[in-house]
């Protein structure tokens, strides 16, 4: 590795079969090489993202930011993603929880594919007669990032603290696009610790659709405080979580561990209490546009309310949800996830995707009244349908019941978009025509 080398060299046929005989690891250890990943193991076109160490603050912008802007329902057929770092895999699913990305995350711990690609080792950051790249433009200064990278993963993982596991401080890494033969046809190695490809460029290398970030997007910061609505889960919140109990339609008992953990991929939807409108519309929304047929093989989807279990069947009936529905009447798994408690609506005037075509409140008032009052009188007391400033969020489990992805609503109509959820798991989405679009109770 050199601290000098030209940039967008494409490597040579001898170091490209070296490379293929590098072995990588994935979040569970499993060991595989190189070559398998963008030669035997492919379909068509692979970007690899090679990051800095797992704990580089400006490398968890890039893949965020890669993440929104090319989301997988953006790229062409046979088109992928994966990224690698040059660290440990024990830091590969806090980098995920981190960044919220939909790829595969690998480490080369050896940094046999640093060497062999010449990747550059420095710690300059970029020159100043260099503008900044675009995805680091606005997200603080150098001592802003370094307090959020301690307060994030330091805290967080104080384990994970040697290079060993993160990675070296200086390596440098970059890009570089496979074909499906495992020809190179693109690659950049980064300069400097700020200098991975803008990424309007490899959509347009890829042929994949390009989203501009929003400005809030644009600022996005890796999560750290307390406060954040995407901050992970500890190992004693899961451990925690795992022994809560929830309740199924017909009152059985069981463990929220054994919903999620030996489960394949599991997102849990906790929704309000079990009369809000809102989350009605949002249940039925997604029950429409990631219906069960459209999820990855070992996919699933369950919805927790923190009512008692009574409200679910009706709430069935309403929704047409096709999904398991439960029940967490001690609000255990909301205190564990820190879910917040509030009555605030959307602080912007622009209601969310799943409430744009919902009508109004007196109209939404009227179906909560008319589907649930009227019918079902009895659920009307709040350790019944659950209270009324309780809200909720989605995470997302992985098959050994870590959590992969957390969002906590931050008011009464902050579910996560529905079709972020398609990406993040895989899922074929499926827009709403313009009626299903005005359904309400």
């Amino acid at each position: 590795m050199s601290a000098n080398t030209d940039a967008d060299r494409l490597p040579t046929p001898e170091e490209l079969e070296e490379a293929y005989k590098a072995e990588i690891f994935d979040e569970d250890g499993a060991k595989t090489t190189f070559g398998e990943l963008v030669r035997e193991g492919n379909n068509g076109r692979v970007l690899v993202v090679f990051i800095r160490h797992f704990w580089c603050w400006s490398c968890q912008i890039y893949t965020h930011h890669l993440s929104k802007s090319i989301p997988p329902s953006s790229l062409p057929d046979g088109t992928s993603i994966v990224i690698i770092g040059c660290g440990s895999s024990a830091s590969i699913k806090p980098s995920i929880q981190r960044t919220s990305t939909p790829y595969k995350i690998y480490a080369n711990p050896s940094l046999s594919l640093h060497k062999t690609f010449d990747f550059v080792v420095s710690m300059k950051g970029t020159p100043e007669n260099q503008k900044k790249k675009e995805y680091i433009a606005d997200v603080g200064n150098f001592w802003k990032r370094v307090w959020r990278s301690l307060s994030g993963d330091v805290l967080n993982n104080p384990r994970h603290a040697s290079e060993s596991i993160i990675g070296p401080g200086g390596q440098n890494g970059g890009e570089l696009i496979f074909e499906k033969d495992g020809t190179c046809l693109f690659m950049h190695r980064m300069q400097h610790t700020e200098d991975h490809t803008d990424i309007k460029d490899i959509a347009e290398k890829l042929g994949a659709e390009y989203v501009p970030l929003t400005e809030d997007e644009q600022k996005w910061k890796p999560m750290s405080s307390s406060t954040d609505s995407d901050r992970q889960l500890s190992t004693e919140q899961l451990e925690e979580a795992h022994r809560a109990e929830c309740f199924d339609k017909e009152g059985t008992k069981t463990t929220f561990g054994e919903l999620v953990k030996g489960r394949g991929r599991v997102l849990v939807v906790f929704i309000r209490h079990f009369w809000c409108s809102n989350c009605q519309i949002y249940t039925h929304h997604l029950s429409k546009s990631i219906p069960a047929q459209s999820l990855p093989e070992g996919t699933s989807i369950i919805v927790i309310g923190c009512g008692s279990f009574s409200p679910i069947s009706s709430y069935i009936q309403t929704t047409s949800c096709p999904y398991p529905i439960y029940a967490n009447s001690s609000l255990s798994l909301h205190k564990t996830f820190q879910f917040v408690s509030n009555l605030k609506g959307a602080s912007s005037s622009t209601p969310p995707g799943y409430m744009a075509d919902a009508g109004s409140l007196v109209k939404r008032t009227w179906g909560v009244v008319s589907s649930n009052l009227f019918k079902n009188p009895g659920h009307a007391m709040e350790s019944v349908r659950g209270p009324n400033n309780q809200n909720g969020g989605e995470l997302i489990f992985e098959n050994d019941g870590t959590c992969s992805s957390v969002h906590r609503m931050q008011n009464t109509e902050d579910h996560t978009d529905i079709k972020v959820l398609a990406d993040k798991l895989g899922a074929k989405f499926v827009p709403l025509t313009d009626e299903e679009k005005k359904w309400s109770p």
